[in-house]
């Protein structure tokens, strides 16, 4: 029996899971390992095949570990689609890095954006990437995985398609 590898969300559906992303994305950067917790669906499996109880050691590594993002005082927030776990869905990148914040530097746009999506760590800034992918039930994340193969712009695949 095959699986479908793509699913179809109705408008209110998809607007309700990227609402459940930008609460991931808030809860991650404020290190709210409860709040990332109620986001995740009981039944879920999450990273290496993870139970739902398992998970929340994982993030705990992710926020208060040697490279925790704790010590990283900045993140920027990308958004790409997946072209290997997950075909075709979401993939949020964060970005967590430290920042030197002075008076000019608050008047370089292209420097607060920073690096585009996928684009390498920077290792001057000892920056830390992560990029999540997604799949939800019952408006809640029932997979959660890294994603290693995505891009930040669908055009050029939809063009080639």
């Amino acid at each position: 029996m095959r699986k479908n590898l793509i699913q179809r969300f109705s408008d209110s559906e998809m607007e309700r899971n990227s609402d459940i992303l930008n609460d991931f994305c808030y809860a991650f950067s404020a290190s709210d390992i409860k709040g990332l917790m109620s986001l995740l669906h009981e039944n879920g499996r999450f990273f290496n095949n993870l139970s739902k109880g398992r998970v929340a050691g994982e993030f705990h590594k992710m926020m208060n570990g040697p490279k925790g993002i704790k010590t990283r005082n900045a993140f920027t927030y990308n958004r790409g689609i997946s072209l290997d776990i997950f075909p075709g869905q979401e993939v949020l990148e964060i970005r967590c890095f430290n920042e030197n914040y002075d008076d000019e530097s608050i008047f370089d746009f292209e420097k607060f954006l920073g690096p585009k999506f996928g684009e390498p760590a920077v290792k001057s800034k000892n920056e830390i990437i992560y990029r999540f992918v997604f799949r939800y039930q019952d408006f809640k994340i029932i997979e959660l995985k890294m994603a290693s193969n995505a891009v930040a712009n669908p055009k050029r695949i939809i063009s080639n398609n």
